[in-house]
């Protein structure tokens, strides 16, 4: 949930309807892109 908060706050991302991303997007995108994300400890993180 803090993710879908902190992209909201710094406008990161905005759905085509103009809403903010929801939590489950996130985690849509997360488990979309496993090569991109790990999910460790109740985190996820990016692997660059």
């Amino acid at each position: 949930m803090k993710i879908a908060y902190m992209i909201k706050c710094r406008c990161l991302h905005v759905r085509r309807d103009g809403q903010p991303v929801t939590s489950k997007q996130v985690y849509a995108v997360v488990c979309r892109y496993h090569d991109m994300f790990v999910k460790a400890e109740g985190r996820i993180m990016l692997m660059i």
